[in-house]
């Protein structure tokens, strides 16, 4: 299994508490690795592109603390390493990149864990994706956007792909 969740995120100004709680929340209370030091953010300065756009309204999205708790009860469950575990700073497009391009076997389930967007939800997107952590340093490559193209692209060989996340089985933005 692989699991991504518990992106860090702001929210806008009611989510403090719940932004501080995902910040707390990006261990499994059994023997994985601390990253509770690590604090992962974008900067609302100089948004000039399309990705610091993007970056920026996925950084206003409410945090999901609670995905932590999730993603470790089934990791605990089916005796998941640690690394396996893509919590906070680690639950990323590059990150999602990597272990899917590798096209590793291993993993026979994927668990994805946080915000779904329908098409046209996020600036600039027509395709519906997952919100991830994003990065500091917003680029073409990673946005904190994980679109249905690029989702398409990853060479996993899973059995299981579970999806969390709202929206996920919603079809696109109906017009009014």
């Amino acid at each position: 299994m692989i699991g991504f969740g518990n992106r860090l995120i702001n929210g806008g100004p009611n989510n403090s508490v719940r932004a501080w709680r995902a910040r707390q929340n990006t261990t499994c209370p059994v023997e994985f690795a601390s990253l509770s030091g690590l604090r992962r953010g974008v900067s609302l300065v100089a948004m000039t592109d399309h990705a610091a756009a993007v970056a920026a309204q996925i950084s206003a999205a409410q945090p999901l603390p609670e995905t932590a708790d999730e993603l470790c009860a089934v990791a605990k469950d089916l005796h998941v390493r640690s690394s396996d575990i893509h919590l906070g700073v680690r639950a990323t497009v590059p990150e999602g990149f990597r272990l899917g391009n590798a096209g590793n076997p291993r993993y026979r389930l994927v668990h994805f864990a946080t915000h779904g967007a329908l098409s046209g939800q996020i600036t600039g997107s027509a395709e519906p994706g997952l919100i991830l952590t994003p990065p500091k340093t917003p680029s073409a490559d990673d946005d904190g956007y994980l679109s249905a193209s690029r989702i398409a692209g990853l060479k996993l060989d899973a059995d299981w792909v579970n999806l969390s996340a709202c929206n996920t089985a919603a079809g696109g933005l109906k017009d009014t």
